[in-house]
């Protein structure tokens, strides 16, 4: 079973052992700070979505809309704002 967890400034996994212990995994997305919702498409849940505010602030690279393809091992802006 696989939870996604959006930190204060970054994307996290839960992966889960068969000893049903927890373990979490950094994702990437760490300059983001503010994440306004992460949405995981139900059909491929390799396929998340994450709509990052970023520096509420002042501009920085991640803000915007960002879409994993591989579980989050890589990430791509899609949407710039």
């Amino acid at each position: 079973m696989r939870r996604l967890l959006q930190g204060p400034s970054s994307v996290f996994r839960e992966e889960r052992t068969a000893i049903i212990r927890a373990a979490w995994t950094h994702l990437g997305l760490a300059d983001t700070q503010q994440i306004g919702r992460v949405a995981i498409y139900p059909k491929n849940p390799d396929i998340v979505f994450v709509a990052a505010l970023g520096h509420l602030f002042t501009p920085n690279e991640e803000r915007g809309l960002f879409r994993t393809k591989a579980g989050g091992k890589t990430w791509k802006k899609v949407l710039y704002v």
